[in-house]
């Protein structure tokens, strides 16, 4: 009997071994041969703390909820520039804007540029794409390596009382006021459409499939982006798009809802690697500003990120570690066993999924930048802030522990006459004179905060600042705003037989 029950112990001793390392080990647990599909969820311009499983107190988002309860939610999460076409060029690339070539709304994808879907494809993944605004239409360039990429919008971003709206076929011209001039009538016709309808339109998709292949399915919400009026001016129009914001995020989540539950339905949803995120956040007032694109702060650069896929990470889970919107492909082509492609900036996010697989801090870097109120806005005086809008790069990084925003005026230093409210709701002067020294050096600043247990996990500014910190972090973004004008998002080391299915699939000459 002592010897059996010996037995017994040491039986138990290895099975309690073998199941502690399975926690630990990335291994596919029993499941379809082969790869998973994907589905890539991005939501237009949602913030995470407007989310019930972010903390928010009372916006009713069960769907997106469900999925991040049965995933990982990453709550330190960012894009790299708060703008819908540049965000995801990084995405589908997996490189920051300087290395694919969009740092302006004039730039389009370089046919050049390798991205995810061309990459499945060639791995023989079922792609397809369902577009929910114009900003990422075809004429951008992300279409490549989709073999559907259904970009069909109904309703208007600018509404004019009275107007019947019309298809405008889409184009990007290359002189600057032209496109200006059709970006414009595009968004007064057919430039987004409902997330309801983007839902359906996933939904036929799903059911053309008719045979066994993996999938990659992009699935772009317009979501709580503001929808304008035409006959009313952006300033007059702030309060509304600031209270209509929470109620299209729970609209948001009802077609996110639907979604999920038709690959439920279809017992394939648990085979499905699911990511959920937003290209950007928006400001609702901080900083005495409503919209996006032209500021780094959190309210703009942080983003929800939410991945399910239980057949080889945990639930429940809330990681804490700085993730990435360039992080993502990386991860996708790790999940999907795709090996070989070497020179993505962004990073797997597998470790991050097991505490036992911690990622080094040094290696928790986020970089953003906008170079939009260089070109949107003349310049401008933020209301409160007294710095410019425009002309002003702005370039950030984001540690564990540290935030830090430059702010480079790039325009003539002048300034003068009597404040005027212009178009989009900031301070504009209509004379000009030079400002003394003093002021131009005053343009170009900085904003350093810091995030640790004294704060309460929150950012805020340090008292005394070690000078070491500002020389590190303004080393990482020197590193990571540097241009360079040859790449295009596909510098990889690739196979010699990927090489050959991107060459026969058109991909590579």
């Amino acid at each position: 009997m002592r010897r059996r029950r010996a037995a017994y112990l040491i039986g138990a001793l290895v099975l309690a071994l073998a199941v502690g390392a399975a926690c630990f080990v990335w291994l596919r647990p029993a499941g379809p041969a082969g790869p998973p599909s994907v589905l890539l969820i991005t939501v237009d311009t949602l913030r995470p703390d407007r989310l019930g499983c972010y903390g928010h107190p009372t916006n009713a988002t069960p769907s997106i909820d469900r999925l991040a309860h049965e995933g990982t939610i990453f709550d330190r999460a960012y894009c790299d520039v708060p703008w819908t076409t540049g965000s995801m060029s990084s995405v589908m690339t997996g490189n920051y804007s300087q290395h694919h070539g969009l740092r302006l709304p004039a730039d389009k994808l370089d046919p050049k540029a390798l991205t995810l879907a061309e990459i499945l494809n060639a791995r023989g993944f079922q792609t397809g794409a369902i577009i929910g605004s114009f900003p990422l239409d075809s004429v951008y360039g992300l279409d490549q390596g989709f073999e559907i990429y259904d970009d069909e919008f109904t309703v208007p971003m600018i509404r004019d009382p009275g107007t019947k709206v019309a298809h405008v076929e889409s184009h990007l011209p290359d002189d600057p006021q032209k496109q200006a001039e059709f970006i414009l009538e595009k968004f007064r016709n057919d430039a987004y459409r409902p997330d309801e309808e983007v839902t359906d339109a996933a939904i036929r998709w799903l059911e053309t499939r008719r045979d066994g292949r993996p999938f990659f399915l992009w699935v772009h919400y317009f979501g709580p982006h503001e929808k304008l009026e035409g006959d009313r001016g952006f300033v007059e129009q702030e309060p509304r798009i600031v209270a209509a914001y929470d109620g299209d995020v729970e609209a948001n989540d009802r077609a996110v809802g639907r979604l999920l539950d038709d690959l439920r339905k279809r017992k394939i949803l648990d085979d499905t690697l699911v990511i959920l995120h937003s290209d950007h956040g928006q400001n609702l007032g901080e900083n005495e500003y409503v919209g996006h694109s032209i500021l780094l702060d959190d309210a703009s650069v942080r983003i929800p990120l939410i991945v399910r896929y239980p057949r080889r990470m945990p639930a429940r889970k809330v990681n804490r570690d700085i993730a990435h919107n360039i992080d993502i492909m990386p991860t996708i082509l790790d999940v999907t066993g795709t090996e070989g492609i070497e020179g993505l900036e962004g990073r797997s996010l597998i470790p991050s999924w097991f505490g036992a697989r911690a990622v080094d801090p040094l290696k928790q870097v986020a970089y953003f930048e906008t170079y939009m109120s260089t070109i949107i806005y003349a310049p401008l005086a933020v209301r409160g802030v007294g710095t410019l809008l425009g002309p002003v790069e702005r370039h950030g990084v984001r540690t564990p522990e540290w935030k830090l925003v430059e702010h480079s005026f790039t325009g003539a230093c002048t300034w003068g006459g009597t404040p005027q409210r212009d178009p989009f709701g900031t301070w504009s002067s209509p004379g000009s004179k030079p400002l003394t020294a003093e002021r131009c050096a005053e343009l170009n600043k900085h904003e350093l905060f810091r995030e640790s247990e004294n704060t309460g996990g929150r950012l805020e500014e340090p008292k005394d600042p070690s000078p070491d910190v500002l020389v590190s972090l303004r080393a990482s973004i020197q590193k990571y705003s540097r241009r360079d004008e040859a790449a295009t998002g596909g510098r990889f080391q690739l196979s010699p037989e990927q090489e050959r299915k991107l060459k026969s699939l058109g991909y590579l000459q």
